[in-house]
């Protein structure tokens, strides 16, 4: 037949399976009337082609082997459906690679950011921290001046009424205290400055022995605005061996898991919560467990949390990238585990198990 209508061309909209050399040009026009066409052809592709473009259409054209009988044309065309079917699969699996990119990349974005915030903030708090250590040494001299003055000054009584007038007592007990809160602020902004760098330098491309237990101990610190409303964080870390891996990537996979836990515990809406953090060292590899008391992960969803935009959370508070991404920096580029245990209404641990060292693959 000039046109094979097959139920496999109905499936693949916009493609005609045509025998060229059945066909002249006024048999074509009608064919080719609209754009996108797709012309699977039987015989002669030269003849073909020449007669479109005498028509003025341009559609793509797919030879098909003279070889092929009549009866299989059918079956030919099924496996182009199928392949176009599998293009697009492919396709969207590149839009979601893409999507996951363009999520890396903003967190990389970040942690440039936080690293740029961290040496502004770095140098006035060093200024700040000397001028306080400076002032303390200060006051302590203006008070052994003073000591000194009372001793000298006949007028006893002028001196005990001023003293009295400024609350002298209530000043000696008070600005040591006070310097002291101002110090420890400072040393408060300084590990936060410290965390901060930790995590946003570590974004290295190649894989590099590093310190996991350091770098938990950062991101705790880099998450804890999310996480002192509802929860106490207890750490247990054991030492570690260095573990070769990519420590920017790891970086992002603690603070997902550190932020899951926090939402975890404010959904369950049972008042302060505990994130527990800890560590092991199992022979050739190491494990992470975060745990939380939250709410747990209900049976119907257990399968799906890894799934790429899966959320139960609420418009703005999440995309359902974060545990795909996890699951793909753990499993995927670093040939490590990432799996969980959870208990409806007590909450949730999530273990993460990497080898120490990278496999060749890796």
């Amino acid at each position: 037949m000039p046109v094979l209508d097959t139920p496999a061309v109905q499936k693949l909209e916009g493609v005609l399976v045509v025998d060229a050399d059945a066909l002249d040009s006024a048999a074509l026009q009608p064919l080719l009337e609209g754009s996108g066409k797709t012309l699977v052809l039987r015989g002669s592709e030269r003849g073909i082609r020449a007669r479109v473009a005498d028509l003025g259409a341009s559609p793509r054209l797919v030879p098909l082997p003279p070889s092929v009988p009549d009866a299989s044309a059918g079956a030919v065309v099924s496996a182009l459906v199928d392949c176009h079917q599998r293009l697009v699969s492919s396709l969207e699996i590149q839009g979601r690679m893409e999507l996951e990119l363009r999520h890396t990349q903003k967190m990389d974005a970040v942690g440039q950011l936080a690293s740029g915030i961290a040496h502004e903030i770095n140098t006035p708090i060093q200024f700040v921290g000397d001028s306080v250590f400076f002032l303390q040494g200060a006051f302590e001299d203006l008070v052994a001046l003073l000591e000194l003055m009372r001793s000298l000054v006949g007028e006893e009584q002028v001196v005990s009424d001023f003293m009295e007038e400024i609350d002298l007592t209530f000043l000696l007990e008070e600005i040591p205290r006070a310097f002291e809160r101002t110090r420890g602020g400072c040393d408060r902004v300084s590990t936060i400055v410290r965390a901060m760098r930790h995590f946003a330098r570590a974004d290295a491309v190649d894989a590099a022995p590093a310190d996991l237990v350091g770098a938990l101990k950062s991101t705790v610190v880099v998450a804890s605005n999310e996480v002192k409303f509802v929860a106490d964080v207890e750490l247990d870390l054991e030492p570690l061996p260095l573990v070769t891996c990519r420590l920017g990537d790891l970086n992002q996979v603690f603070l997902n898991l550190l932020v899951n836990a926090a939402h975890a515990i404010a959904d369950a809406d049972r008042g302060r919560g505990t994130i527990r953090v800890s560590t092991r060292a199992l022979g050739e590899h190491v494990e992470i467990r975060i745990s939380d008391t939250g709410c747990g992960i209900p049976d119907a969803i257990q399968s799906r949390i890894f799934e790429p935009f899966f959320t139960t959370k609420a418009i703005g508070r999440g995309t359902g990238q974060g545990l795909a991404i996890s699951h793909a920096i753990v499993v995927e580029r670093h040939g490590g585990e990432l799996r969980f245990e959870t208990s409806q209404g007590e909450g949730t641990t999530f273990i993460v198990r990497l080898p120490v060292q990278p496999r060749r693959s890796a």
